[in-house]
């Protein structure tokens, strides 16, 4: 009886943890390939990469330089990174583990 109580309350908490959706988001040309960031290692969160010239019309035009990470949190944009002049950005993938695992 007393496994079985913990099983519910190990699968209430493991629910409520993973309710939230994070999601990772990587936008990059095709001719900056080369400045993309490994995102494989990321934990707690679903990776996805795209170019820029296969994305629709309205995000292309909020994007202003490649690559640019972003971070959503139940569907809403909450954070997102730049690169800079130099096309590339500024940031290893262990700041983006923490900030993933700040906002869980």
């Amino acid at each position: 009886m007393l496994r079985t109580w913990l099983f519910i309350l190990w699968f209430l908490l493991s629910a409520k943890s993973y309710s939230q959706s994070i999601s990772v988001i990587q936008i990059n040309a095709e001719w900056n390939e080369r400045n993309s960031i490994d995102l494989s290692k990321l934990r707690n969160a679903k990776v996805s990469f795209g170019y820029l010239g296969e994305q629709p019309e309205s995000l292309k035009n909020q994007i202003k330089a490649v690559p640019t990470i972003m971070i959503f949190k139940d569907g809403k944009l909450i954070h997102y990174w730049n690169a800079d002049l130099s096309f590339k950005l500024k940031i290893r993938q262990e700041e983006i583990q923490d900030y993933i695992n700040s906002i869980q």
